[in-house]
């Protein structure tokens, strides 16, 4: 799995997430003065004065490995999965050249990701939602001294934004079953085209679902002249 020293195959996913839920990727508590709410959402700037909300890649992947480690556990068992920051067992793995099947698509601390997941943009012009909320304490049910009221922002459900990952030499379209790490990604690819996953705050009230559409494929590989070549495929 430690393969980055030739060039096998490649594939190039892009398409379309929508948000079916309201969403918010969090920055923390807003310190500009004046600001209408406590925890904003993340922007980028792409010009002077204007700022449009993002998914970061790192915030997609983080989701994406953590639903893979709940698909490889259930069906090679929990003791197959470790942490990306357990340095020992990471190390353990690589020099018995046993590296887990997560790490060998996400990697750890000691093997690079096969896998780019890229930052998500808005692809039309949304405006912000504030939604209030206090702190409850959960032995009398009742609100929280010291935990708000305070007000958080949200992107409104119904948003498209755009979708790319990138997968080094894992081939897709393996049919022996010997590795196990297209099967797992494949998985998690069907679950996201079914709005199983969530990304970002506040999914335990149902925030952040989203699905993903229009799922386009290309496959790169080198053809025996030595070129590049690329073909769409069905995944």
């Amino acid at each position: 799995m430690s393969d980055f020293n030739h060039y096998k195959v490649a594939y190039v996913i892009t398409g379309k997430v929508f948000n079916e839920t309201p969403l918010r990727v969090g920055l923390g508590k807003a310190e500009q003065l004046g600001s209408p709410t406590d925890l904003p959402v993340i922007k980028m700037r792409i010009s002077e004065g204007k700022e449009i909300p993002y998914i970061p890649g790192s915030s997609l992947k983080g989701v994406f490995r953590s639903y893979v480690e709940k698909i490889a556990a259930a069906i090679y068992g929990l003791e197959s999965i470790h942490s990306p920051f357990d340095s020992k067992r990471a190390e353990s793995e690589y020099e018995d050249n046993r590296i887990c099947a997560v790490c060998g698509i996400f990697g750890s601390t000691k093997l690079a990701s096969h896998v780019i997941v890229k930052d998500a943009f808005p692809l039309s012009n949304t405006a912000l939602m504030l939604k209030p909320g206090i702190g409850i304490n959960r032995d009398f049910g009742g609100v929280q001294p010291g935990i708000g009221p305070f007000v958080e922002e949200y992107v409104p459900s119904g948003l498209e934004w755009s979708f790319g990952m990138n997968i080094l030499n894992i081939n897709l379209e393996d049919k022996q079953g010997e590795d196990p790490r297209p099967g797992l990604l494949k998985q998690l690819i069907s679950s996201l085209r079914k709005g199983e996953l969530q990304v970002g705050g506040r999914k335990s009230v149902g925030s952040g679902i989203i699905t993903l559409k229009e799922l386009k494929t290309l496959k790169r590989f080198i053809n025996p002249s030595g070129e590049f070549s690329e073909i769409e495929v069905n995944i």
